[in-house]
């Protein structure tokens, strides 16, 4: 694996358009890869995602994972502080031509 990209979408601009300049907002989880005899197995740290919300895709040479996570205040409460606003996971890895993205 290589260096991690940027994200690659168009954000939201105030008046309601989109700039492909600039990437969605969100979260680069920390990831851990650890390369073995049986390939390459990566570990996101991406709190609040269901397996229904986790998207891996691979394309060419780029691995590509976006998640969105769903933590919610419980009904009847709201919430005072939150220190992480964003809900949405996004990093992207370049991956080396000799790994087989078959398997």
């Amino acid at each position: 694996m290589n260096t991690p990209n940027r994200s690659q979408s168009a954000a939201p601009t105030p008046t309601g358009g989109t700039d492909p300049t600039r990437p969605d907002p969100a979260i680069v989880p920390p990831v851990d890869v650890i390369e073995d005899a049986s390939g390459i197995t990566l570990y996101a740290d991406l709190p609040g995602v269901s397996r229904e919300k986790l998207n891996l895709q691979v394309e060419s040479d780029t691995l590509t994972i976006e998640a969105e996570s769903a933590l919610s205040v419980p009904e009847g409460l709201t919430s005072s502080h939150t220190e992480v606003g964003l809900a949405r996971f996004r990093r992207v890895f370049t991956l080396s031509k000799e790994l087989d993205t078959e398997r």
